[in-house]
């Protein structure tokens, strides 16, 4: 989970709080673990979002691993969040046709009416995989998985052959006291490419991939959903809504106001 402080400096400073801890102040190496923020490529928080490390995240998958074509399916988990939301939206612009998985009606509703996918599916609900069959009839081309678990295995039996599979997120395991061990034989048989997915394996692309992304949210083409609070001290109860799955969009705590 990243924050972004929001100060009157044009030179504003972003870090993981995972990484300094819950605080407004810390010491840091500068040559190392920050980065200075343009103002002008997009509103300050967006730097830790479709601008930043979730972006990216999704940069990668989308234009090195998965490679969706013109008319192939790409399917996204956790498709309402600020990964799966950026890779729908991105496959969206490389002309692949985009299916997302998310946990509510509130967040299929804005992964099609607000990011454009073709269709959204609850996973929640009891039918969800017949579902899938239909909005993926020949199958699935590109699967981002932001998931694991035994979610990642459930999709298996629905992917096309030769599809390419992104594993990027492991949420799943984060409420699991045992190992759920994944068995790779239906992958096998779909001929399927798994592929991990690091976002820092594409920290030079990092400079290309703002100046698009900003141009594409000037231009409507990338849009953003935020689940914004005001003030460290709300950060617990934002953080514990985020483990519950229960935030629509990026999550942010804002400590100051947004001044460039």
């Amino acid at each position: 989970m990243s924050f972004a402080v929001m100060t009157t400096n044009t030179r504003l400073e972003i870090t993981s709080l995972r990484k300094r801890g819950w605080q407004q102040h810390a010491v840091i190496d500068a040559t190392k673990i920050v980065q200075r923020v343009n103002p002008a490529a997009g509103p300050l928080s967006t730097a830790v979002g479709p601008l930043g490390m979730p972006g990216l995240t999704a940069w990668g998958s989308v234009e090195h691993i998965g490679l969706p074509t013109l008319g192939e399916t790409l399917v996204v988990s956790a498709a309402a969040g600020p990964v799966g939301g950026c890779v729908g939206q991105l496959a969206k612009l490389r002309g692949a046709r985009v299916i997302g998985l998310a946990g509510s009606a509130e967040k299929c509703d804005l992964v099609t009416k607000t990011y454009g996918f073709d269709a959204c599916i609850n996973y929640k609900e009891s039918d969800w995989e017949e579902q899938l069959k239909t909005a993926c009839p020949v199958g699935i081309d590109v699967y981002h998985d932001n998931v694991g678990g035994s979610f990642l295995m459930a999709m298996a039996k629905h992917l096309s052959l030769y599809a390419r599979v992104v594993m990027c997120g492991r949420p799943a395991d984060y409420h699991s006291d045992k190992f759920d061990g994944v068995g790779l034989g239906p992958f096998i048989g779909r001929r399927a490419k798994l592929c991990g997915l690091v976002v820092y394996d594409y920290n030079d692309d990092l400079e290309r991939y703002v100046s698009l992304a900003s141009s594409w949210m000037r231009e409507g083409k990338l849009k953003i959903k935020e689940d914004r609070v005001n003030g460290l001290e709300n950060a617990p109860q934002l953080f514990l809504k985020l483990m519950r799955g229960e935030n629509v969009g990026k999550a942010i705590v804002a400590v100051g106001p947004e001044k460039a």
